[in-house]
């Protein structure tokens, strides 16, 4: 869980931040930021709420749910609901990037996810099929809809099928420490990706004030 995320964000940022990218509308980039920071909150949620429980634990005893089990699943059914929607929504914003491109010498402009997929098929992916993980109402399995992380701008096929057992209580606490980890790679990129956007805020603020959508740097969090 949260491997494609990862992945995905390190390229871009790399590009943007290190290869210094020419990015046409920079305010997406703060705006990346802001959804990259909401993936984070959404994750620890997963992480750290019903995730990895036993199903001895009281609270999930005798409730209207049903089962021990069945106060689980609905529970952090809801979690992964949250999270999805806001993975979903940052791959979007990372969607509407759009960098300058001198391809054949010519100058263009197109999404920063060109260099990585087929950005109408990507789009579509994100906005109808991607699924950070729901966990079946007949077993104890964790499935996925997510991104392929070997890339290839020329293919059809970008959708990665996963599926995760947490039948035991070992397995849920696994991937509880997977994803404590993949949050740290994240929270790694957003200071990251902070220090850049308070480098250029000059630039993005110039930016932001022609478009009328202003936004105040200097007091990010």
């Amino acid at each position: 869980m949260l491997v494609d995320i990862v992945a995905i964000s390190k390229n871009i940022y790399d590009e943007i931040i290190e290869k210094e990218l020419k990015i046409a509308n920079p305010i997406k980039v703060y705006d990346s930021y802001r959804t990259l920071q909401q993936v984070v909150k959404s994750s620890n949620l997963v992480a750290n709420h019903y995730l990895a429980l036993t199903f001895e634990e009281g609270f999930l005893q005798n409730s209207s749910f049903g089962s021990a089990i069945d106060k689980w699943k609905y529970f952090l059914n809801k979690d992964l609901n949250q999270l999805n929607e806001a993975v979903k929504q940052y791959l979007l914003t990372l969607y509407e990037i759009i960098m300058v491109s001198d391809k054949n010498s010519t100058f263009g402009e197109e999404s920063i996810l060109e260099n990585y997929f087929n950005s109408k098929i990507y789009y579509n992916f994100v906005s109808r099929e991607y699924s950070c993980g729901y966990v079946n109402s007949e077993n104890l399995t964790l499935s996925m809809n997510v991104l392929v992380t070997l890339y290839d701008n020329q293919s059809y096929s970008i959708l990665n099928k996963k599926e995760i057992d947490l039948s035991s209580y070992e397995k849920r606490k696994e991937l509880k420490e997977h994803i404590l980890t993949q949050i740290k790679e994240l929270e790694q990129l957003e200071m990251k990706l902070k220090k850049y956007i308070q480098k250029k805020r000059s630039y993005v603020n110039n930016y932001s004030k022609k478009n009328v959508s202003f936004v105040v740097l200097t007091s990010l969090k």
